[in-house]
């Protein structure tokens, strides 16, 4: 079972997923990150910093450091932003899931 935040225009996501995983985008800004996202999501108060080059592209909460982080690394796709149990991306869009069920034949 996958759970996200999602308030307004913004999506936080589980630890381990990233914003390409359900089809939205990144934030592509560190002021809508720092200034925006935050609030949307229930992080405000939370501390913030900028870290490029550092393995992503966008705003992730980090949940072990209780910090919340923007950067860009170049030539990164949005497919291979890092993914860790501590790490919940801040997502510009409403994270939507389908589930597909098949009924068993009697």
């Amino acid at each position: 079972a996958t759970s996200t935040t999602s308030t307004g225009l913004f999506s936080l996501l589980e630890g381990g997923s990233r914003c390409w995983d359900y089809s939205i985008s990144d934030i592509s800004s560190k002021d809508a990150c720092f200034n925006t996202a935050l609030h949307f999501v229930g992080l405000s108060g939370v501390a913030t910093a900028e870290l490029n080059n550092f393995g992503f592209s966008g705003c992730v909460y980090n949940t072990v450091a209780n910090i919340l982080m923007y950067g860009v690394t170049p030539g990164l796709a949005a497919a291979e932003n890092m993914a860790q149990s501590s790490f919940r991306y801040v997502c510009d869009g409403i994270a939507t899931t389908t589930t597909t069920a098949t009924a068993a034949k009697a």
